[in-house]
C-alpha cells in the first residue's frame, strides 16, 4: 500500500489517538458502497472515512483500543 496521511487527535484524550471517522455538519453522504468504505471517502480537513484497507493496514501487526 502506499504511503498516505492520517488525521490524529490530542486534544480529546491525549497523544496517539488516530481518528478513523469524523462527522460533524452531516454534510458529507456516508450512505456508501462496498467498494467506497473499503478505499475511504471525504476529506480529512472536513468529514471522512478513512477506509477499511488503511484501517486494516495500520491495525494489523498489533493490538490496538477502540
Amino acid at each position: 500500500m502506499d504511503p498516505f496521511q492520517v488525521f490524529c487527535d490530542a486534544k480529546m484524550a491525549g497523544p496517539g489517538w488516530l481518528v478513523i471517522a469524523r462527522r460533524t455538519t452531516g454534510d458529507l453522504n456516508f450512505y456508501r458502497n462496498w467498494a467506497e468504505y473499503k478505499r475511504g471517502f471525504g476529506d480529512l480537513a472536513g468529514e471522512f472515512f478513512i477506509g477499511l484497507d488503511k484501517l486494516h493496514a495500520i491495525t494489523k501487526s498489533q493490538t490496538h483500543q477502540l
